[in-house]
């Protein structure tokens, strides 16, 4: 699979360039713009990453996944994926994280359960109980791929780990999203 990558030259609205490179991530951040004497250099990169408020642990087995936007129907990537699937994503790629630290990490009984907020903390998500072995069974079928910087804070201590992301590409997108709609969220009291 390919993306297109907009390595272009553009004076007077004329693309000049454009070159085509293997897609080795998800994504494609806002274009980075710079100046190369009167031409205007526009790059866009791969990226795995969407935007996220925070992930929060407040308590041993209580993460805290809050998002910018209120409709997580949205395309993530500009393809079939959702923003709500790949929420989803990152609370198993944290859950089989955590899961693996020495010591268990931010797990309780085997699993987090998860609080997932819209909107800035607005709109509640519901709540999601990953175990330990449900996210290493995710991991096993998906596979993971490059590691993604992702800022947490534990209690109140803000840290970044290298995370590594679920392989959702090629055929297995289909699947996820498959996934992701019948695994429901509780909505507790």
């Amino acid at each position: 699979m390919t993306i297109k990558l907009n390595l272009a030259l553009k004076i007077t609205g004329i693309t000049l360039a454009a070159l085509t490179v293997p897609k080795t991530a998800l994504s494609l951040n806002p274009p980075p713009e710079s100046t190369v004497g009167d031409t205007l250099v526009t790059q866009q990169i791969a990226q795995t990453e969407v935007p996220i408020t925070s992930i929060v642990f407040p308590r041993v087995g209580l993460g805290i996944l809050t998002v910018p936007n209120y409709d997580t129907t949205r395309p993530a990537y500009g393809g079939r994926l959702r923003l709500y699937d790949v929420h989803l994503a990152k609370m198993f790629e944290v859950t089989h994280f955590e899961c693996n630290r020495s010591q268990g990490g931010m797990v309780s009984d085997g699993r987090i359960m998860w609080r997932y907020e819209a909107g800035d903390g607005e709109v509640n998500m519901g709540a999601f109980d990953i175990s330990c072995r449900m996210a290493n069974q995710i991991v096993r079928e998906y596979g993971l791929g490059q590691t993604e910087a992702t800022r947490m804070v534990y209690y109140r201590a803000p840290v970044t780990e290298n995370i590594p992301v679920l392989d959702i590409t090629g055929d297995k997108v289909p699947r996820w999203i498959d996934f992701s709609v019948s695994f429901r969220p509780e909505f507790p009291d």
